[in-house]
């Protein structure tokens, strides 16, 4: 048997752990001989090693320390590095983490979805993709600028029940009835809806600002989720009076009393902004009155149809236009003017001239008569008519210029007094008539020229187009040696009254002439020729 395995197991047996190096050298020096090894071996019961007294050596004093300090003995690592310091520091080495051992995924085969979920999945994706889009289109629809849109679209209709489907009353929020919103209807459609107009209005809904009575605002929400943006009016209140007794009050055609007093009147609460026409009818001291007022209304106003008799004159450049009082047409002017006498006046009335031409209408400026007095005098034109400065000027232009035609028989530079210019007939025709009297008429004349016209009256025939009645006197001047006779000389003059048709040009902003009416008046002749 191998000696050192035995001495070995006999080492073990006697001290119950191994020997340590120190320990296995000195055994190996002295031949690993046990301790006995010469008595009588006659019975193995009697066997026995005896230990070996261990050596303390650095390493055999640091290794127990170490296991004191830590708890365990050291590792080879360990021995190593100590070692190599001395046996100085029983600091065990820091160990490595061990790699974290996974957890087995378990893996359950995926179980077949149930037809029935299959459906139900369906359908939910389904659901809410209808929800999203109708919030997507929920969001434009009822977006401020498309709802402006469509209240655009509404106003210009001028359907009451329209309206009534898109207004409410602004402090309520509360809709409005369709024949309580006449007056705004009235009001809104009144003038014609013209792409600017459209523009204006529509920039007044988005801005949310206030005018007329009327503001565009949300009211609340469409299902929760979207703004409600509509039309709220203010309701107004207004007293309609009257200053005699029996006299039958109307508002937009319908009776709302009766005056019981010289100092009637009707209180009338949360009516809404807009045009409104009111009437007073009866008699007075016998005689038939009537008198009427219109006004637009967006606040709270008094109407006063009180009703005096007066008298006064009307003078107007729409020299054939009829006299509105209120809505009440009065009579119609001659020579631009008209006498009222007597006439019933609501203090509150405007009045007016209007004037047809084929499918055309002009209406003069609207004036007050809230302080008129009997007696008085008041001008109504229209706005861009011609007047008489501007006959005066476009013919006294045309004069100027023919004149310097019969002074060396050379168009003018500027001939823009006439329409077309030099090709124009009245122009050509006065030419030709030059030319003749200087030189193919009996007796020539020896110079041809024209006083300063005076222009007598104005007539407006269309919203671009009028007539001036004129004046104008013709010199022709008869030098001696265009007599036979060799005796005679001197100045023929005609006064002649013509009508001149005039045209506006827009481009140039000027009136211009057309023609020449052929039915003159012969004024006057004089003539000094001897």
């Amino acid at each position: 048997m191998d000696q050192k395995k035995v001495w070995l197991a006999a080492f073990k047996a006697a001290n119950h752990r191994n020997p340590t190096i120190e320990e296995v050298s000195k055994a190996a020096e002295q031949g690993f001989v046990l301790p006995n090894d010469d008595a009588t071996e006659t019975s193995q019961a009697d066997d026995t090693v005896e230990p070996v007294t261990p050596l303390v050596t650095p390493a055999t004093a640091w290794r127990e320390k170490f296991k004191l300090d830590n708890g365990r003995l050291p590792n080879l690592d360990e021995v190593r590095n100590a070692k190599q310091n001395g046996f100085q520091s029983t600091k065990p080495l820091a160990q490595p983490t061990p790699e974290p051992t996974p957890e087995p995924v378990n893996t359950v085969p995926k179980t077949p979805m149930a037809k029935g979920k299959k459906i139900a999945l369906t359908i939910g994706i389904v659901v809410v993709a209808i929800i999203i889009g109708l919030f997507v289109w929920g969001n434009k629809y009822y977006a401020k600028s498309a709802t402006a849109d469509r209240t655009l679209t509404v106003l210009k209709s001028g359907s009451a029940t329209k309206y009534a489907k898109n207004i409410v009353w602004s402090d309520t929020k509360k809709p409005i009835k369709s024949d309580e919103l006449t007056p705004f209807v009235n009001y809104m459609n009144d003038d014609s809806w013209s792409k600017q107009r459209q523009n204006n209005v529509y920039d007044q809904l988005m801005s949310g600002a206030s005018a007329d009575g009327y503001t565009f605002t949300q009211v609340g929400k469409h299902f929760l989720f979207f703004p409600d943006y509509k039309l709220t009016i203010k309701p107004v209140d207004f007293d309609v009076a009257t200053n005699n007794k029996g006299i039958t009050l109307k508002m937009n055609g319908k009776t709302i009393g009766t005056s019981d007093s010289d100092s009637y009147s009707k209180p009338l609460k949360r009516q809404v902004s807009g045009l409104y026409k009111f009437t007073a009818t009866g008699k007075i001291n016998g005689q038939d009155v009537a008198t009427s007022d219109e006004r637009t209304i967006s606040s709270n106003t008094n109407v006063n149809l009180a009703i005096d008799m007066i008298s006064f004159d009307v003078n107007s450049n729409l020299t054939s236009g009829d006299l509105y009082i209120g809505n009440t047409k009065i009579d119609t002017l001659k020579d631009g003017l008209l006498q009222v006498k007597n006439m019933p006046i609501s203090k509150g009335a405007t009045a007016y001239v209007e004037a047809k031409f084929g499918d055309q209408t002009i209406r003069s400026s609207k004036m007050s008569l809230k302080d008129l007095y009997d007696g008085e005098s008041i001008d109504l034109d229209a706005k861009g008519l011609m007047t008489e400065s501007d006959a005066d000027n476009t013919i006294s232009s045309m004069y100027n210029a023919l004149g310097s035609y019969a002074s060396d028989e050379e168009d003018s530079d500027s001939l823009t007094m006439f329409k077309n210019g030099a090709n124009n007939k009245a122009y050509q025709d006065y030419k030709q008539m030059i030319r003749h009297n200087l030189h193919d008429a009996k007796r020539n004349a020896d110079s041809v020229s024209f006083n300063t016209p005076d222009v007598k009256s104005v007539k407006q025939t269309s919203l671009t187009t009028a007539d001036a009645v004129y004046q104008v006197k013709t010199d022709f001047y008869y030098a001696s040696d265009t007599d036979k006779d060799g005796d005679t000389s001197g100045d023929l003059t005609q006064t002649f009254e013509l009508t001149a048709h005039l045209v506006y040009d827009k481009r140039s902003d000027t009136w211009q002439i057309d023609s020449i009416d052929p039915d003159q008046k012969k004024i006057s002749e004089d003539s000094t020729v001897d």
